[in-house]
């Protein structure tokens, strides 16, 4: 059979996927690939993203991942090839949490960790016994994962590669997804088999795609140890826990060039509120601690938590400048359904709407306690436009080829395919994108 695994259309408000470091395959879609025998049938890999899509294919199955920013997107392409009578099987993130939603547009949903029981769905589909929905355990040992065909994505992606070590995470955040849909244990591949993914890459600079890669600290040493050796260059997601000497130390020795952290807020009261188990005052020394080792920092923050008003917009901007973080993402506190801040939000008709489209953590969809939505909404615009004022920016960069952070800044320049659109990006247009919206905060808010 002829199976097309499709990432539907995310709204890119700020033109982010220009810029190729924003642009990363789809590993999860690349995993089931991997999981297709290959004997028996013939896969595609559709980002829409980056590219079109063949209405007209003469796939049997349609295969469809949906996070909820894409779910409307997906529904909407999975209807149109269900007309054309075409098999439709919807996964992901979003029909993970709200499956009987995601079946009125689709044959089947997959419910959780599709890699195991993708070779059984696909020959339910050829007996004719393809079930509403599909409950998988969780995977217990991830080295039986099928390594991801990354060889099936298009060349529109950074020339970086993807390795994933491990899934779940022990903290359960109140706006965060990730302990339910993949469990608050810590599950890892082996060191063997993570090493042996690594030799077989193309390049020697990747990503490592884990929520969390030091969570578990005596697996990561271990795992910092066997990669010094190699002579690689990596980046990850990570949270302020690691931010420990054993482990920056050998972070850096085994070629760690940039870390995203969660900061969220600089406000203790705002960490609290979500159950985020960080200390604010801490924050500087974190980002300091990882400059030290030579280690680029991109921090992400929330605005919109119950405790805040219009003030912790120039709050954050101050600090952001105070700790010189390197890059920063910003965005408005988003209710996801499966989690907990969610079911709060609709237990006190907070919602704003249900379109899904707009959930794409740059959009209020929900009523904040002490601003109204169009503060919280200009807040950010306001936010984004100062954080990258030039000035602002290149102060914060100052230091960048005084250590080892320059690493990550060439390993960017010589490792994307900088087209002229994505030069256009790189100047600024954000705040060209957000200037209305910046003014209108300054003018309406802060001088009244």
């Amino acid at each position: 059979m002829k199976i097309d695994f499709i990432l539907p259309k995310t709204r890119d408000e700020l033109g982010l996927f220009k810029i190729p470091m924003f642009r990363i395959p789809p590993h999860g879609l690349a995993v089931l690939a991997g999981a297709t025998p290959n004997s028996e049938h013939e896969v595609r890999i559709i980002d829409e993203n980056f590219e079109k899509i063949d209405f007209e294919s003469d796939a049997n199955i349609i295969a469809i991942s949906i996070m909820t920013p894409s779910a409307t997107r997906g529904y909407q392409i999975a209807d149109i090839f269900k007309e054309k009578g075409k098999k439709v099987i919807i996964g992901g993130v979003h029909a993970t949490v709200l499956p009987e939603e995601a079946k009125t547009h689709a044959h089947s949903v997959v419910i959780g960790e599709a890699d195991h029981i993708w070779p059984k769905i696909l020959d339910d589909m050829k007996n004719g016994k393809l079930k509403a929905f599909y409950h998988p355990e969780r995977i217990s040992d991830l080295d039986t994962v099928p390594e991801p065909r990354l060889d099936l994505c298009n060349e529109n992606y950074s020339k970086g590669d993807l390795i994933q070590v491990g899934r779940g995470c022990p903290f359960n955040c109140d706006f965060c997804s990730v302990s339910k849909i993949f469990g608050k244990k810590y599950r890892h591949k082996s060191i063997k088999r993570v090493i042996k993914e690594i030799l077989n890459l193309k390049t020697k600079h990747f990503w490592f795609v884990d929520d969390n890669i030091g969570v578990d600290a005596a697996f990561t040493r271990e795992l910092f140890r066997e990669l010094t050796p190699l002579n690689v260059r990596w980046s990850s997601q990570a949270s302020v826990a690691m931010a420990r000497d054993d482990l920056l130390k050998l972070a850096a020795e085994s070629g760690c060039t940039a870390l995203f952290i969660g900061f969220e807020s600089p406000d203790q009261q705002s960490l609290k509120s979500i159950h985020k188990p960080h200390v604010a005052k801490t924050y500087k020394e974190v980002v300091k601690k990882l400059h030290d080792y030579g280690i680029f920092v991109l921090g992400a923050f929330i605005f919109g938590f119950d405790n805040e008003d219009k003030t912790c917009f120039q709050k954050t901007i101050d600090f952001i400048q105070c700790c010189e973080i390197d890059l920063v993402q910003m965005s408005v506190l988003t209710p996801y359904p499966g989690t907990r801040l969610f079911e709060e939000m609709v237990q006190q008709k907070r919602m704003l709407h249900y379109d899904w489209s707009k959930y794409t953590c740059l959009n209020v969809v929900f009523n904040p306690k002490k601003m109204s939505a169009e503060e919280l909404q200009n807040g950010l615009w306001y936010s984004l436009y100062e954080v990258y004022r030039p000035t602002h920016f290149l102060r914060r960069w100052s230091k960048i080829f005084l250590d080892g952070r320059k690493w990550t800044i060439l390993s960017i320049l010589s490792h994307s395919s900088l087209s002229s659109a994505s030069w256009k990006t790189l100047k600024f247009p954000i705040r060209k994108i957000v200037k209305p919206g910046h003014n209108k905060f300054k003018e309406i808010y802060l001088h009244p």
